[in-house]
Order: C-alpha cells, then sequence, then structure tokens
C-alpha cells in the first residue's frame, strides 16, 4: 500500500500473502527500472513503486510463514533468506525488470539468516544464521567458505545472532 504524502490517501494497493511478513520494503534499481522489492512469505516480488503494478515475481517459501531480512543487493545479485535454509540467490536482468534464481535452498550451502543482513564483501558473504554460527560463502554457489560460533560465544547457539556493521576499513561485530 501508497500514500500521498501531502494528502494521507491511498495511492495504490497491491499483492497479498497468507502469512504476515516483516521485511521492509526496499528500493533498488535495475533493468533500466526503479523497482519496490517486496520479501513475502511465499514470493520474492518487485513492483512499480509509481503505482504498485507487479514486474516480475519469484516463488519462495518462508517456513514459519515469515520473511524478516532486507534483500542483500551485490552487483546484478540479491540474496533472500530465512528460517531452515529457506535461501535464495537471483540474478536481475541487466535490461529489464526481471530475475533468474541461481541456487536456493541447498542443503549445507548458503546462508540462514533470520533477524540479521549478511555482509558482502567482494565474492564472498558474511552472516550469522539459524544454526548461530557465522558463515562465509561464496556468493554465486552459495558454498560455505568457513563456519565459526566465536562471534556469539564460541558454541552454536539456535538463531545466535552478531550484527555486523562496517566502519571505514574494519567490521564490528555486536551480539546478542
Amino acid at each position: 500500500m501508497a500514500f500521498d504524502l501531502a494528502t494521507d490517501k491511498e495511492k495504490w494497493r497491491s499483492l497479498t500473502a497468507a502469512d504476515q511478513g516483516y521485511s521492509p520494503p526496499t528500493i533498488i534499481e535495475a533493468g533500466g527500472k526503479r523497482q519496490l522489492m517486496l520479501l513475502r512469505p511465499d514470493a520474492v516480488t518487485s513492483v512499480d513503486p509509481a503505482n504498485g503494478e507487479e514486474y516480475w515475481s519469484v516463488p519462495y517459501e518462508g517456513t514459519n510463514g515469515q520473511i524478516i531480512m532486507s534483500p542483500v543487493v551485490s552487483g546484478d545479485y540479491m540474496f533472500v533468506g530465512g528460517y531452515n535454509n529457506q535461501n535464495l540467490l537471483l540474478k536481475r536482468s541487466a535490461n529489464e525488470p526481471g530475475a533468474e534464481i541461481v541456487w536456493g535452498n541447498k542443503s549445507k550451502h548458503g546462508s540462514s539468516p533470520i533477524m540479521v543482513q549478511p555482509f558482502v564483501v567482494g565474492d564472498a558473504m558474511f552472516g550469522c544464521g539459524l544454526s548461530g554460527n557465522m558463515t562465509a560463502v561464496a556468493l554465486l554457489n552459495g558454498e560455505r567458505l568457513w563456519e565459526t560460533a566465536d562471534p556469539i560465544g564460541g558454541k552454536p547457539v539456535e538463531c545466535g545472532t552478531a550484527f555486523i556493521v562496517k566502519q571505514s576499513d574494519r567490521f564490528w561485530l555486536f551480539n546478542e
């Protein structure tokens, strides 16, 4: 749903999902268009922010009926993930709004972030997932490069979290 800021009147309403999603809508520029990305428990969808019309949609199964993280965008790629190793890497079209699945939901691949944004540096993605471990993942194929529980106290804790904040040339990790 979008509102006119000057009048508070509804401008458009788009899409529904059976379950609640918590992911904040995210604006991206891709395929020559400004797109509003909506992560829902049943799909990753792009709509035109001016009128709510759907550009494209890719099925996604957010187990537990939810998806919380914002999409992570790196170059032409966009990663989304959630509970129970439900993760997906999309390659966005360069010439028009659209996306294709590169990989997703591979056992012992990718990351399963619940509430914390992974961080991409070069070709690797770093973040904490459902296992309670921090992982480094090769973005383009989802292969896990390494895994450690050190940032959350040295032993895995289900849904353990470390927030990653970049400051200049270093990264800070804040845990629960």
